[in-house]
């Protein structure tokens, strides 16, 4: 007679958010923040890591106090960052245990791309992309990325536009 024992799972979910200089900064915050309070309003694990000269990382965990935490991180976070989000996030070494991972920036780019593949071969993957520009470069690696399971969003700063005037058009 054997016992069998189930393989721990892990559950967590990190946020990064690119603390690159970006006109659309405070838009990455405030998505940022929304992704985060809706993975914690159902019960899961999340933590919060903010690239840039700063860099910060909030460990993920399943308490009330998570919230204001994170929210204090994001208070903190400044658009001061010059290395590129795919260097950094192939250096760190926080995210390498969570199950999902969701990504916000303004820049796609093929570095960052390939980095998403390499990271996407062990866990779930979400980017969100905020900018007006979204080339014919943006969309192949796009494309690419959601071939390799990657679950990709362009969303232009108009939409923002619309969200912020309460749906009407502008």
């Amino acid at each position: 007679m054997t016992k069998e024992f189930d393989e721990p799972r892990n559950d967590d979910w990190i946020v990064v958010l690119d603390g690159a200089a970006s006109p659309w900064f405070e838009e990455l915050v405030t998505l940022a923040a929304s992704i985060a309070k809706a993975l914690i309003d159902e019960g899961v694990p999340v933590g919060l890591l903010v690239t840039g000269k700063a860099r910060s990382y909030l460990a993920p965990r399943r308490s009330e106090e998570q919230w204001p935490s994170l929210l204090l991180r994001l208070a903190e976070a400044e658009a001061n960052g010059s290395a590129p989000l795919a260097s950094q996030l192939a250096e760190e070494g926080n995210w390498r245990t969570a199950a999902g991972c969701v990504v916000v920036t303004s820049r796609l780019s093929a570095e960052l791309a390939a980095q998403l593949r390499v990271m996407a071969s062990k866990r779930c993957i979400v980017l969100y992309v905020v900018n007006r520009e979204w080339g014919e470069d943006e969309r192949r690696w796009a494309d690419g990325l959601r071939h390799a399971g990657v679950h990709v969003s362009h969303m232009p700063p108009q939409s923002w536009q619309t969200v912020r005037q309460g749906g009407e058009d502008g």
